[in-house]
């Protein structure tokens, strides 16, 4: 008898749960809101318009058929995004906040192009994609890489990185200048900068330590007068900066570790 009670028990617990799912479907599906508006704010590297379009938000004849939890879920897929925030204003206007990825550099690789996330995130370059003036790493890959691949395995990419990092430790105007890494050339990894016209040549070995030495003739030699007679800076050499000038190979300055 106890056994009976307890089945019956546990088939009015089933009803009952199934119905409080059910309306809360109802209600989600039939929305209490009526939305009119969407408003999208935190876009940086890509114009509001896309978002809409990638979310297939942009007829407006369609918001009837929209719930918060619907904008948000399709907003969140899209491979720029971190976060998404959406809430209801009132009179029918929703307000969308995204928090895009933060990216570091672009890459390239045996002729593709991604953006790198700070997690060294491989993500495509999209079309309408905006503000992505970030440093160039170039290198040659064995093997091709994917999009949204973790690269950091990668050690030319996982070296770029730590030296992006380190150039903004170190001086804040090394970093904003510092354009290009390039790591194709299997004897020598080459950096350039958007303000000098010269390369600085740091061999295939303790990179981030000749950028802190590089750093510290950085001011003194990248004025207009030094840009003008430099051809390159030469690290390559233990404990020793060299300076190419005008068919000159002039000795700087010896580093002590």
């Amino acid at each position: 008898m106890k056994n009976l009670s307890g089945k019956i028990a546990l088939v009015i617990f089933v009803i009952l749960t199934a119905g409080v799912i059910y309306l809360s479907l109802s209600i989600e599906s039939k929305n209490e809101i009526e939305i009119t508006m969407i408003d999208i704010n935190g876009n940086v590297h890509l114009p509001k318009n896309s978002y809409f379009e990638y979310a297939n938000l942009q007829d407006k004849h369609n918001y009837d058929l929209l719930s918060l939890s619907v904008i948000r879920d399709r907003l969140q897929k899209h491979p720029y995004i971190k976060q998404v925030t959406v809430g209801y204003a009132g009179n029918g206007k929703v307000i969308v906040n995204l928090v895009e990825k933060e990216f570091k550099a672009i890459l390239l690789a045996n002729g593709d192009r991604f953006l790198m996330s700070s997690k060294i995130e491989a993500l495509p370059v999209l079309e309408n994609s905006q503000n992505i003036n970030y440093p160039v790493i170039q290198i040659n890959s064995n093997n091709k890489i994917k999009p949204f691949q973790l690269a950091g395995n990668i050690s030319e990419i996982k070296t770029s990185f730590k030296m992006l990092t380190a150039a903004k430790l170190l001086n804040p105007s090394l970093y904003d200048n510092l354009s290009e890494i390039d790591f194709r050339n299997s004897r020598n990894a080459i950096i350039y900068f958007s303000s000098v016209d010269y390369p600085v040549i740091l061999g295939r070995e303790n990179e981030i330590k000749k950028l802190v030495v590089f750093e510290r003739l950085w001011e003194s030699i990248s004025t207009v007068q030094a840009n003008r007679l430099l051809e390159y800076v030469d690290l390559r050499f233990t404990d020793k900066v060299y300076l190419g000038i005008a068919g000159e190979n002039l000795q700087v300055e010896e580093t002590r570790s």
